[in-house]
Parts: structure tokens; sequence; C-alpha cells
């Protein structure tokens, strides 16, 4: 999967998400009037999120609706910036598609749940140089926002969209040493899509487990996660890398994103964050 910034037919920059086998069928959405306001979105932290949707098409009817939150003005960008983006899609089956191409309503929610396939992704415009990672030292922490989806299979038609904010500590280490990052995942909220009208859940905090900063594509690292709610103990994966170079080799990473996942037998929680917000620590 390829997310990027490209200029459309207007010579103004989008978000475009692709991947093998995706037709292109549309671009941004036309009738939200918040993707085309000078105000951003607000998740969690309070930091701006342009608001992006689009969608593509399968040769079997089948879609797979993008969507899509960027910190950047497309009306003011350059392609080469220090952005992060970060979403989610649904591949959804021919039988929950409008004839107009939209995604019907559906009557049977649990069917819909248990027909419809989620995915996450993240990515930004100034992946850190692997080079400089190892000569990194003392300690950052990273913060910001999270877009996830709850899935209760246990309950019929339980699905919620979820807000909230990531918290990442990394530690550099030595100039000799990749060094080590955890986090957690707290704060979740479901909300409407404009953010507009949210609800605090008490769902727990994902545990991003500590795990060594990885030696190639940025730092990328991996490691497990861990939740306890309502009685059950989730257990998953996280992973992520490190954006936007200083303007010496010595220059922590200004950002950090990633993605995550939680589940037991029946219920999952699967997201990804961006955290363009970082506090050096001596």
């Amino acid at each position: 999967m390829t997310v990027r910034f490209e200029l459309d037919d207007n010579d103004q920059y989008r978000l475009n998400v692709r991947s093998d086998g995706w037709q292109f069928d549309d671009a941004l959405v036309e009738n939200r009037d918040y993707i085309r306001a000078a105000h951003y979105i607000r998740i969690n932290t309070g930091n701006g999120w342009r608001f992006h949707e689009q969608s593509r098409a399968y040769a079997d009817g089948s879609k797979r609706f993008v969507t899509g939150f960027t910190q950047t003005n497309p009306e003011d960008f350059e392609a080469d910036s220090n952005y992060l983006a970060m979403g989610y899609w649904l591949r959804v089956p021919q039988k929950w598609i409008a004839a107009d191409g939209s995604l019907m309503p559906p009557a049977d929610r649990a069917a819909f749940v248990n027909d419809v396939e989620y995915g996450v992704f993240v990515n930004g415009g100034d992946p850190y140089e692997q080079a400089n990672i190892q000569g990194l030292t003392e300690r950052a922490l990273y913060f910001g926002d999270v877009v996830a989806a709850y899935i209760d299979t246990s309950v019929p038609g339980e699905e919620l969209a979820l807000g909230g904010r990531v918290y990442l500590f990394a530690d550099f280490g030595t100039s000799s040493e990749m060094g080590t990052i955890s986090g957690r995942i707290s704060d979740f909220k479901n909300y409407t899509v404009d953010f507009d009208d949210r609800t605090q859940l008490d769902l727990g905090d994902v545990v991003l487990d500590e795990t060594t900063i990885g030696g190639s594509q940025s730092g990328f690292f991996t490691g497990d996660t861990s939740m306890t709610f309502d009685g059950d103990d989730y257990t998953g994966k996280w992973g992520g890398q490190f954006y936007g170079n200083g303007t010496l080799p010595t220059d922590q990473p200004a950002s950090a994103a990633g993605t995550f996942g939680v589940a037991t037998a029946d219920k999952v929680i699967i997201g990804t964050f961006a955290a363009p917000n970082k506090v050096f620590l001596q």
C-alpha cells in the first residue's frame, strides 16, 4: 500500500491511497463541508487534521472505502514536506454497494460487520534517515492522535469508530546502540465522522510493550500489545517508524507513527496512530 500526496486535475494536492489491484474510482468527497473549510478537525489532543475520503473499485463489484487524516492543508502543501497521514479502509462486498456506488446502509448490521474487511495505514512525507538512528542519544516523549475501530462479533452489529491519544517513550540510548521504544494508547472516545459528537468510552488502555528500534526503514519497530477490559485480556501487535529529519544528523526524529491491534476470540480494536508532538527528555 502506498500513501502519498499527488496533484489532482485542478493542480491541488490530495491524499492518494493505492494498492495493487485497486482501480481508481473517485477522489475527495465533495459534500463534506469540513473538507473544504479552513478549520481542521480535532481528534483528541488538539492537533489539526484534514479529512480525506476516497474509494477504489474491484472487478467483482466490491469496493474499498478509504478514510484518511493528514496534518496539512492541500492548498498550501509541498510534496516533499514533513507531513503525517493515517487512516483506515473497509473492503465492502457488492451486496452492500448501492446502484450509485455508495455504501448502502445495512439492514443487518451483524452480517455487514462479518462480511467487511478492515485495515489501517500510516505514512509520512519525511522518513527519518536510518543511518542517523544509531548515533542518537538521550530520550524523547512523542504524543499525538489515534483513529481506530472496535468490533465485537459476539454482539450483533457492535462496531464503534474510535478516537484516542498515543504516548510513545523513545530511549535512543548511546551512540553505539539502537535504543528502545514503548508506549500507551488511552482516552478512547466514540465519534461521529466529523468528530463533533464524542462519547468517552471506558475501554482501558492499550499497552505498547517495549521493543527495540529497528535497523532498517527509519527505525521500523514491532512489538506486542495488551489490554484488559471488562474481564477480558486482549493481546496483539504494534509497529511504526520515525519521521522528520533535523538540520544535524544528531537531531532526534521530529515524530513517530504506526499501527496497532489488540484482540480476544471475538473482539478486536484495530487502529493507527500519529505522534507529531515531541518533548525532549534529558
